[in-house]
């Protein structure tokens, strides 16, 4: 912005005089006069300092000075004007100092206009300045693009993904030019033709042009002729004139006549085609524009990678130019000084002119300084638009590689944790016919409810097992390998005859064997349905004399052990009392390997005998959601093995009332018992997690420490604390804590604390926060899926409104002794589960349920993968104790599954997929 100029007043000026020439020279800057004559500045300015250029602009002085406007006109003494006339000597001297005091005074105009220009430089170089910000905010631009570049998976399928992407874009940025290359020609051919008969019209038009002329020569020499026929009639008399001549005069007049007519048409078709000529050239002019319009497209497309240097380039340019000029102006003022100081000019008339000179150099600077402002305002918008429209252009890619890359870890986790392995083990001896037609209803009707409450595809396989006389005669009992086509499996057991059986039991030790070594496993959730009427061989496994078990020494256990170390779920149906000490015995074996989870027995000896096949339909899905545990509610932690899990066999689903809940319900009701709890004072602080930290923090989740948060202190309070825990989860113990007021009539505040299983609480501020990062982080994010949400309601005129969740903030208590309890405000209400860290998700069509598993999804698309904030639970909008599960396992906490628990969430996701669409819409989210 120029600086508005100051009134120069003449008190503030004071001229030298012969006295003060013994002061120090006026510091002179690059370009300015040489001052070697020992004239001194004025008494009052200071001279001026110069600092170091800037870097990258050398040869430019800064100064550092205050000095009074140079702008204004300098009064000259009353003794200024100068008269030459006749002196003598001594006159002549006096003449001459007083030249001398004159040239001094200008050249103390001339530091001042120095000064200024010094001025104008110090702007120059805040422009430079600004260059060099914008360049540096272009660096920073590219810079972030990078990192967003680097943030990004590094697997190759996605970089492969990606060239083909370019290679793409680049070949349709191709046709494109093709296309806009053909129509440039397209229209060039088109006006070389128009061109062409322009000049066709051109030259007919001259052709008409000749004609035309000639007849008016022949015109005029008619005319010519009609004169001097006049004449000559005009000397005869009446009398005298001849005949002949008036048939010539009045033939005359006719041809006269006509010629006008001719001349007339000729004119009005000259007109038209002049008219037409107009016409043409209008076309020609706007085809011109057309063809112009397109070969700036045709710019634009081969150089919009170009402009924002382009930009650059010429505002340095600018500034060059206008570099250039101040030294061109002071070059000019130092010849002009240069030409004083010698005298070779009448004083009076020099300083006018020098006056006139600055005069114009003050216009010339402000103008270049207000041109410049205005192309570095020019240039600013062009460059904000070009940002805007490179930032909208990178979102859309940003969005569209998303997408592209969430539809492939779906892909992958689906062939990963999407399939459902089930083996029948069918005794196919000669008493099984009925029970082998109820298992082909079971695989027919199976598939369609397995995939309805898991959303998991199933593969079948079967093991059709009789004896060992039948096993040595086939070499191996008849098998199908895995398939998933039911209707496979039910012409298989079509085929399949039940005979054979010696003794009572059979060989289901060969079976299982058999299943393990001989069947191609490929899915983690893997699961055996036993379908016999008859017990294994060996006497441990069945209350059969010895005499009718022909192998009476044979062991199952080998064999249920291998199924044990192969994770498979075991299925026992029990349709006679003969097979009930053979399941006791198998369950006994998965109880010693601590995996007893994994065995399922169900009592069928009361089924209607043609309505088994229901039952098994139901057995089976139980079974499936819990091998999957896509009904298992709770948290699973990766260093204890698997969570306890639901019984299917049990009647009811309805999870019994939190024990948390009873105790504060009985709490906010009744008094508490002073018996059971101990009144403590403790400090209270708050923890806080900046949001510099999270945002620089949030793409690398496992950088994130409990240095980036700190503690505000809400002050001392007085509670009472229960004296035991009355709840111990997985990993914590809970304890109740009231707030005392002093007030009586106050509603009572109830919090929760937390302490590992230990029942000690933590004994630092930092390893409390290390205990609830996963909390901390998760509220943060809550926090920016809301904004997100909102912005993208307003932004799309969306009249739908969400309820707004939140995490609430953690306090820490610390007391007399100086440990640390881990607090959180306890409300009351339903606590309800929406998705678990381990494939449980909540089909309930609720806007909670589906802010919920819409955010899981939003953490997992906008971390760009890295991981998955999941065990979304809590009491209406007041959310608590999630987990995080990233891909790279980096153990967070023991609740971090890892890609295991990011997977069973993404495949499980299918069965709320389209309640949760219209959320993830808004937020630009395709699943």
């Amino acid at each position: 912005m120029d600086k508005p100029n100051p009134q120069f007043k003449q008190s503030q000026i004071q001229f030298p005089n012969q006295s003060n020439q013994n002061q120090q020279p006026f510091a002179q800057p690059r370009g300015a006069i040489n001052n070697q004559s020992g004239i001194s500045a004025p008494s009052g300015i200071p001279a001026p300092q110069l600092n170091r250029a800037p870097q990258g602009q050398q040869g430019v002085a800064q100064p550092n000075f205050n000095v009074l406007n140079a702008y204004q006109p300098i009064t000259l003494p009353s003794t200024s004007p100068v008269q030459f006339v006749q002196i003598n000597e001594s006159e002549l001297n006096t003449k001459i100092e007083q030249k001398e005091s004159l040239v001094e005074q200008l050249n103390q105009k001339a530091n001042q206009v120095n000064q200024t220009l010094f001025n104008d430089r110090i702007e120059v170089n805040d422009l430079n300045t600004k260059l060099e910000t914008m360049e540096q905010e272009l660096k920073e631009l590219r810079q972030s693009n990078r990192n967003l570049e680097e943030e990004n998976f590094q697997q190759k399928f996605q970089k492969d993904n990606e060239i083909a992407q370019l290679i793409k874009n680049i070949k349709q940025s191709n046709k494109e030019k093709q296309q806009l290359q053909i129509e440039i020609k397209q229209k060039q051919d088109h006006y070389l033709i128009q061109e062409q008969l322009i000049q066709n019209n051109n030259k007919q038009n001259e052709i008409q042009e000749k004609n035309l002329q000639m007849q008016q020569v022949e015109i005029i020499k008619l005319e010519t002729e009609n004169k001097a026929i006049e004449q000559q009639l005009s000397k005869l008399s009446l009398q005298q004139k001849n005949t002949d001549v008036m048939d010539k005069y009045e033939s005359l007049q006719k041809q006269l006549l006509t010629l006008d007519q001719e001349i007339l048409k000729k004119q009005e078709e000259i007109k038209e085609q002049e008219e037409k000529r107009r016409t043409l050239k209008q076309n020609m002019f706007s085809k011109d524009q057309t063809i112009g319009m397109m070969r700036d497209q045709k710019k634009k497309i081969d150089k919009k990678s170009k402009n924002s240097q382009e930009d650059i380039e010429q505002f340095k340019l600018e500034v060059s130019r206008q570099e250039n000029s101040l030294q061109g102006k002071s070059r000019i003022i130092q010849q002009q000084e240069e030409l004083l100081s010698q005298g070779k000019f009448e004083l009076p008339n020099d300083y006018q002119k020098l006056q006139h000179n600055d005069q114009m150099l003050v216009r010339q600077i402000k103008d270049n300084s207000f041109e410049a402002k205005q192309q570095e305002k020019t240039n600013s918008k062009l460059m904000m638009n070009q940002k805007k429209q490179e930032q909208a252009k990178l979102e859309e890619l940003d969005k569209q590689a998303r997408a592209k890359q969430l539809q492939e870890l779906q892909q992958k986790f689906q062939s990963s944790h999407g399939l459902l392995e089930i083996c029948f083990l069918i005794d196919c001896t000669g008493s099984m016919d009925p029970y082998k037609k109820q298992a082909e209803l079971c695989v027919l009707l199976s598939m369609l409810s397995v995939k309805k409450q898991t959303q998991r595809d199933t593969l079948w396989s079967l093991i059709c097992y009789q004896d060992k006389a039948e096993l040595r005669k086939l070499g191996a009992y008849q098998q199908l390998q895995f398939t998933d086509q039911p209707e496979e499996v039910v012409n298989y057991l079509q085929s399949i005859k039940c005979e054979g059986g010696g003794d009572a039991p059979e060989d289901l030790d060969g079976a299982m064997r058999q299943m393990i070594k001989n069947l191609k496993w490929r899915t983690q959730f893997r699961i055996a349905m036993l379908i016999c009427d008859a017990p294994c061989h060996g006497t441990k496994f069945h209350d059969f004399e010895r005499n009718r078990d022909d192998y009476p020494d044979d062991d199952l256990t080998g064999a249920v052990e291998q199924m044990i170390q192969n994770d498979i779920f075991f299925i026992g149906v029990l349709f006679t009392g003969h097979t009930n000490k053979m399941f006791t015995q198998i369950r006994n074996i998965y109880r010693q390997h601590d995996k007893e989870e994994y065995y399922f027995h169900y009592d069928l000896r009361n089924a209607q005998p043609d309505r088994i096949f229901e039952e098994l339909v139901g057995v089976l899905t139980k079974v499936s959601q819990t091998a999957t545990q896509t009904n298992v509610r709770g948290t699973k932690v990766k260093n204890r093995g698997k969570v306890p899990i639901e019984n299917p066999g049990t009647k009811g689903n309805k999870e019994e009332q939190n024990p948390v809940e009873v105790l504060c319900i009985l709490l906010v009701r009744e008094q508490p018992n002073q018996n059971d709890f101990v009144l403590e004072t403790f400090r209270v602080f708050r923890i806080e997690f900046s949001d510099q930290a999270f945002n620089q923090k949030y793409l690398e989740i496992q950088t994130i420490g409990v240095n980036d948060f700190k503690q505000i202190e809400e002050g001392q309070w007085s509670c009472l604390r229960s004296k035991d825990p009355f709840a111990q989860g997985a990993m914590k113990s809970a304890y109740l804590m009231i707030r005392a007021h002093q007030n009586a009539t106050k509603q009572k505040e109830l919090y929760v604390c937390k302490t590992p299983n230990d029942l000690k609480p933590f004994k630092t501020f930092q390893s409390a926060v290390q205990e609830c990062l996963t909390h901390l982080i998760t509220q943060k994010w809550m926090k920016k899926f809301n904004r997100d949400l909102d912005d993208a309601i307003a932004k799309k005129n969306i009249k739908k409104r969400y309820p707004q969740v939140i995490y609430s903030d953690l306090l820490i208590f610390v007391d007399a002794r100086g440990n640390h309890w881990i607090a959180e405000r306890y409300f009351e209400g339903e606590f309800v589960k929406y998705n678990n860290n381990y494939g449980y998700i909540n089909k309930e069509n609720t806007d909670l349920n589906k802010i919920a598993n819409s955010f899981s999804v939003y953490s997992f698309v906008k971390s760009n993968f890295n991981y998955l904030i999941c065990d979304i639970q809590g009491v209406k909008c007041c959310f608590t104790d999630p987990a995080i599960c990233t891909m790279k396992n980096h153990k967070l906490e023991p609740t971090d599954l890892g890609q295991d628990g990011i997977a069973q969430f993404q495949v499980s996701f299918n069965l709320v997929k389209d309640t949760c669409k219209e959320v993830l819409q808004i937020l630009d989210i395709n699943v």
